[in-house]
């Protein structure tokens, strides 16, 4: 009995220690990690902001500071983490439409993909992307809804998804006519 106690006491810690260890990552390490940590981060955090907004009665993710001095604006980490993610959601695409059928919160990660929203043609709604040169900029956006985002990328991308599923399907049908057609060619000679 005290055996299972002890492993439950070092299970608790480690999860705790985990936690610590990413609160205190610098936008710095969010941008150098992988795209499995910073989605897994980035929804402890969503969770943490969820919690936190239930409490005060309204939900809302912080997009970062502007120092007054010097005007640069700095991320807050769970912005850089949307910024980090959205540079390989090419990458990610099947598994980000999944999550995003149950989560409309992910559309941020997808409008934070400078590549995704040229390809599909729609407006990004980011409030914070990173520039070329590595800094972050904040724009103010209109209002939109999670829910109205959420509903355009999937719409969008199962379009895109279908098109692509034809697109393959029409190949592979032409190429095995053209099979047997070169096959049934050859047997008259």
């Amino acid at each position: 009995m005290r055996s299972v106690w002890l492993g439950l006491v070092l299970v608790a810690s480690l999860g705790c220690a985990q936690r610590v260890a990413w609160s205190e990552l610098s936008i710095r390490e969010i941008e150098e990690s992988s795209f499995d940590d910073g989605y897994r981060f980035w929804r402890q955090e969503k969770r943490a902001f969820a919690t936190e907004g239930s409490i005060e009665g309204s939900h809302s993710t912080p997009a970062g500071a502007t120092d007054s001095r010097t005007g640069e604006f700095t991320p807050s980490k769970i912005a850089a983490l949307e910024c980090r993610l959205g540079r390989e959601a090419h990458l990610h695409q099947g598994f980000l439409q999944e999550q995003l059928a149950t989560d409309p919160e992910v559309h941020r990660i997808l409008e934070a993909s400078a590549r995704l929203c040229e390809e599909y043609g729609i407006a990004s709604k980011a409030q914070v992307v990173r520039l070329a040169d590595g800094r972050y900029s904040h724009r103010v956006t209109d209002g939109w809804s999670p829910q109205v985002q959420q509903r355009l990328w999937l719409e969008t991308l199962t379009v895109a998804s279908s098109q692509r599923l034809g697109t393959a399907t029409e190949s592979q049908s032409v190429h095995s006519g053209t099979g047997r057609a070169t096959s049934a060619a050859g047997s008259r000679r």
